[in-house]
């Protein structure tokens, strides 16, 4: 159970598997929040492999504050309601994984149970994955957002999906995103930062990057039942890089039970708080992973499953009504972005 009374810490939560919304989460728990076990992903419709991350929070104030240790030597696997049980790699430290032929079935529960190598067992309470609509349309138009420099505004293009609620089901749903963008670089004009003069490299000029978007939107239909929805996934800045050729995106639409909705709108307004007396107070927020042998104690995250559906699109420069300027960039284009390569993607063109 997390509870924002206590000492602050910081933990990551993926949504997903593959389209992994990965958002930094200041909160409070009860004692000194070390050792803290921390689950995140769960597993879709969608082909896997789908990602469980096992990490221990480190105890704040020390020398490891802000370092994830990783859960490694965990035995992790997956049962569903009829007793089938999926058993999961570690592909990675802290990192397990389903074969990639495994995906979810929708209307099916599953359940996830993890064995630390100090003996302590966790489960998931058993989580049904209800079905999501399809995506009728996905589409962007172009946006600019204020800032507080009156000047200068944020421009880009917003993305939205448009769905048929369907009648008389309480839908609950969330979009992810995963973009991808061309990065043009200027080797030959590199600075040498000691001397300040130009040393051109030999490499690179043309590289691709991939980025998740940074929260998820959440829907539920209150007012809208059996009604066709637009809801707005995301705004792709025009950073004079993004657009410097075309922007990929591919969204996933996703289903979510009651409890795992809730648990993410409890984080949304969180993350929402920054001090206004407006703020919504702090909340308890409880996860559906618990500690077999010791029922009380916290556990970090939510394991959710999903139906999912998934539509992509390029985003031209053409379709900004206001270009940025194009960002100089002086060097090799691996340095722009940690995950920038020079390979293209195989759905580029």
């Amino acid at each position: 159970m997390l509870v924002f009374n206590k000492m602050r810490i910081s933990y990551l939560i993926f949504l997903t598997t593959f389209y992994a919304c990965i958002e930094p989460i200041n909160v409070e728990i009860e004692g000194d929040g070390s050792n803290l076990l921390t689950v995140e992903g769960g597993i879709t419709t969608e082909p896997g492999p789908h990602i469980i991350q096992l990490t221990r929070t480190a105890k704040f104030g020390s020398i490891f504050d802000g370092v994830i240790e990783r859960e490694r030597g965990a035995l992790v696997s997956i049962r569903d309601n009829s007793g089938n049980i999926i058993f999961l790699d570690e592909t990675f430290d802290g990192v397990y994984a389903t074969d990639s032929s495994f995906r979810g079935v929708v209307g099916v529960s599953y359940t996830l149970l993890i064995e630390t190598v100090d003996g302590s067992t966790f489960n998931s309470i058993p989580e049904r994955i209800e079905p999501v609509p399809e995506i009728a349309r996905l589409y962007a138009e172009y946006d600019e957002e204020p800032t507080q420099n009156d000047l200068q505004n944020i421009t880009g293009m917003e993305v939205k999906v448009d769905f048929d609620d369907e009648p008389g089901v309480r839908n609950f749903i969330y979009w992810t995103y995963r973009g991808t963008y061309q990065i043009n670089a200027r080797p030959d004009l590199n600075i040498d930062p000691e001397s300040g003069n130009v040393v051109p490299l030999e490499c690179c000029t043309v590289c691709y990057s991939e980025e998740a978007g940074p929260t998820p939107s959440l829907y539920q239909d209150n007012t809208l039942d059996g009604l066709r929805v637009t809801v707005p996934v995301g705004l792709i800045q025009d950073d004079g890089v993004r657009f410097s050729d075309k922007y990929y995106i591919e969204v996933t639409q996703h289903s979510l039970s009651f409890e795992a909705f809730e648990f993410f709108e409890l984080v949304n307004q969180q993350l929402s708080i920054d001090g206004d007396i407006f703020d919504p107070p702090p909340a308890t927020i409880r996860g559906n992973v618990i500690n077999i042998d010791r029922p009380d104690e916290n556990v970090i995250g939510f394991f959710t499953d999903s139906d999912a559906r998934t539509e992509s699109m390029f985003i031209t420069q053409e379709q900004l009504d206001v270009i940025s300027t194009p960002a100089l960039i002086r060097g090799d284009c691996r340095n722009y972005r940690p995950n920038a390569t020079t390979t293209q993607p195989d759905f580029w063109f």
